[in-house]
């Protein structure tokens, strides 16, 4: 019986078969390849499947070799974003073995490319390398319009209405935004913009102090 332990090294082994009589020696040889039992990865679960910009998701991965401990394993995470050849783990950190599992954070800056990133999770016992992909789509932040506010309700003719308008997104600075204003009387279908002009941007503490 040749059974090669977990210490044993990967590789073709010669074995020798020797027989003696007390008066000659001969042997015979044959040869036995071991290999690396390969690691596992038993699962991957992300606790989103999608994300705007800004936010975080959680990897919990598990895995498993006959070897080695699951928390001796080498185990990362690299992504490609969306149309990029080159993989990267940029936005991935906080990598951390809990509970019988490993965990990263995956973080999309405000600057992330939208749409479905290639996440590849790689478990490697330091002879074979194993991996599995999953997908997440990221999500642009819908700007906010939290507050809308008019000198007055009505005017005469010829009058005119003041309307200030509060936005918030949180990629992109207010006045970076672009805000369109259109009317509709109720007797027409048509939506337009005849009557607004004189459209500026005032710092919000510039208004606040105004008030």
């Amino acid at each position: 019986m040749f059974t090669p332990d977990m210490q044993a090294s990967p590789g073709s082994y010669t074995i020798r078969i020797i027989c003696n009589d007390t008066d000659t020696e001969v042997f015979d040889e044959l040869f036995i390849q071991v290999y690396n039992n390969e690691p596992l990865i038993v699962n991957v679960k992300s606790s989103q499947l999608q994300i705007n910009r800004t936010k975080s998701l959680k990897l919990f991965i598990n895995v498993s070799d006959n070897e080695i401990h699951e928390k001796n394993l080498d185990v990362r995470v690299i992504y490609k974003s969306p149309y990029d050849l080159n993989w990267q783990d940029n936005y991935i950190n906080n990598k951390k073995y809990v509970n019988d599992h490993w965990q990263f954070d995956f973080v999309a800056d405000k600057n992330a490319k939208i749409g479905k990133y290639k996440f590849r999770i790689i478990c490697n016992d330091s002879y074979t390398e194993v991996f599995e992909d999953i997908e997440i789509l990221v999500l642009n932040n819908v700007p906010i319009i939290d507050k809308l506010i008019i000198s007055e309700s009505s005017a005469n003719r010829t009058e005119s209405i003041q309307i200030i308008i509060n936005t918030f997104d949180v990629e992109t600075q207010d006045q970076d935004l672009e805000i369109d204003i259109t009317h509709q009387i109720t007797t027409d279908s048509f939506w337009n913009d005849d009557y607004i002009s004189n459209q500026k941007y005032i710092q919000k503490n510039a208004i606040n102090r105004a008030r």
